[in-house]
């Protein structure tokens, strides 16, 4: 599909310059390159800088960790610049970015339900 500005139009192809909207990709994350089969090609990775800020999170209630990891993770999916590690020697979850408005907005971004807490 192409987005033409009202909604978007079908269209076989894409040429350089062309923006593309693909729906319904399961399986498919941030640095993926996207080919034919006949014609497949893979694109160099994009080199992301190290985060500068590390914050330390704790769940809410015990037993959420799971929830936590998942959520962290999915938060790593979408924003390869987010990293998140468990550091057995301090027994705190640790989370990184690039700066205090990335880590605010990874536990303020999550549901009243959720089990992040800064």
């Amino acid at each position: 599909m192409r987005d033409g500005g009202e909604g978007p139009d079908r269209d076989p192809e894409l040429h350089a310059g062309d923006i593309g909207v693909v729906a319904k990709l399961r399986d498919t994350h941030t640095n993926d390159t996207l080919s034919t089969k006949d014609h497949a090609i893979v694109l160099p990775k994009i080199p992301f800088p190290e985060p500068v800020i590390t914050e330390a999170i704790e769940v809410k209630q015990r037993g959420e960790e799971e929830k936590l990891s998942n959520g962290l993770h999915k938060l790593h999916e979408e924003d390869p610049t987010f990293q998140h590690e468990f550091n057995g020697e301090l027994g705190q979850t640790l989370i990184r970015g690039w700066g205090s408005a990335t880590s605010r907005s990874s536990s303020e971004g999550w549901p009243a339900s959720s089990a992040c807490m800064p």
